[in-house]
């Protein structure tokens, strides 16, 4: 089941046209690990989501 924040991130990621193994690459994780974001089987951590944020030009708030 996709979560607010899935949702919200699959959204970002595709209107900056990235992949989840574009992503992924940016981030220095594995395409797997975005997939369970963006389905919600998982969570990034604080770290990460503030990684996700820089790396999708927008700020914490708007992913959660």
């Amino acid at each position: 089941m996709q979560t607010s924040l899935g949702r919200t991130l699959a959204n970002l990621r595709k209107l900056r046209s990235l992949t989840q193994a574009q992503l992924a690459e940016r981030l220095s994780l594995s395409q797997p690990i975005i997939a369970r974001w963006e389905n919600g089987r998982a969570h990034p951590n604080d770290t990460n989501l503030e990684r996700l944020a820089e790396a999708l030009g927008v700020t914490k708030d708007v992913l959660v």
